[in-house]
């Protein structure tokens, strides 16, 4: 009788906190607390990938707000065109941040060696932003060929991995840190011609969220926050030719400028969880509670499954 109490009133209090939350988020879509100047000065924040699109807007947008920015890519003339655009913009912003910079650092992030020779000449690391991602190509699975398969999770999926390696015994030993990973809608809802991407990204979520529960049973629910951040299409070049369908009135390509101001402000105010739009929570929900039958139905009626049929190839170096 008492474990029956006991299950109740565990069943309760979870329902009880659902409310709460949903409370909270709702208050939070309305009102998102803007990110003030120079938040994020004296904190160093990597990122990989930030050689162009996402990595590159990212990068600019903390070093502005004080933060000393390190950013990992293979591609070196990107690396190059985006501490160029860093320090532009820095000697533009109204309040000039002395302290603020851009450093780089080439490599292959799936090579786990590469890896942890370059962390350790960094040491502390304050904000981990694992943004880096391929894409092949957009052809039926049988077409993909096995290593461009094999890279795409090297660099999606098993270099979260490496770099979470490197840097979280230092956030644990600072008893502070914070780590984001950039994952996809596509890691939410499988994705017709991307099935290698797709997989992929899902493997990131489940990374992350994997992480997120190891923090909080060691003891880092307060100390070490996380943020999954999910965009539909962004408009970065990488996925160049991705068609319209019924549901871009609720879910439209979005602009990376507009993503990385939402990506800022979450992590300025610690949001474990951004979607973009946030239309695309429901769709996931969505696909859970139907039947996969009519799910399909419903992807072949909007014209999802043909969104990404005309998408121009991408070569492998590329990152989101």
């Amino acid at each position: 009788m008492l474990s029956i109490i006991l299950l109740f009133t565990k069943i309760v209090y979870v329902l009880g906190y659902i409310l709460y939350e949903y409370i909270v988020k709702t208050f939070r879509l309305v009102y998102k607390r803007p990110p003030r100047h120079k938040c994020f000065q004296g904190q160093t924040v990597l990122i990989t990938g930030a050689g162009g699109g996402l990595g590159r807007l990212m990068s600019i947008k903390f070093a502005q707000l004080g933060a000393y920015v390190i950013g990992w890519d293979v591609n070196h003339e990107g690396l190059l065109k985006t501490e160029q655009q860093v320090n532009i913009n820095i000697e533009k912003s109204l309040h000039f941040i002395s302290d603020s910079f851009f450093q780089f650092q080439c490599f292959d992030i799936s090579d786990r060696t590469l890896v942890y020779e370059h962390a350790r000449s960094i040491g502390k690391v304050d904000i981990l932003v694992n943004n880096a991602g391929i894409l092949s190509n957009n052809n039926f699975i049988l077409d993909k060929k096995d290593l461009e398969i094999i890279k795409t999770f090297d660099v999606n999926a098993l270099a979260h991995f490496w770099t979470v390696k490197a840097f979280l015994p230092r956030m644990m030993d600072e008893q502070n840190g914070h780590i984001v990973t950039i994952s996809s809608v596509a890691g939410m809802i499988g994705t017709p011609r991307l099935s290698d991407y797709s997989a992929s990204k899902f493997a990131t979520i489940g990374f992350h969220e994997a992480l997120d529960l190891e923090l909080r049973a060691q003891g880092y629910a307060n100390k070490i926050h996380t943020t999954l951040v999910c965009p539909y299409v962004l408009n970065t070049g990488l996925f160049m030719g991705a068609t319209k369908n019924s549901v871009d009135l609720f879910m439209p390509i979005l602009e990376p400028e507009v993503a990385v101001d939402r990506i800022i402000i979450a992590v300025y105010n610690k949001q474990s969880k951004v979607v973009m739009p946030v239309f695309g929570s429901f769709v996931s929900a969505l696909k859970l509670l139907m039947p996969w039958e009519s799910w399909t139905k419903g992807i072949e009626l909007f014209g999802i499954h043909r969104v990404f049929a005309n998408i121009t190839r991408r070569n492998l170096t590329l990152v989101v």
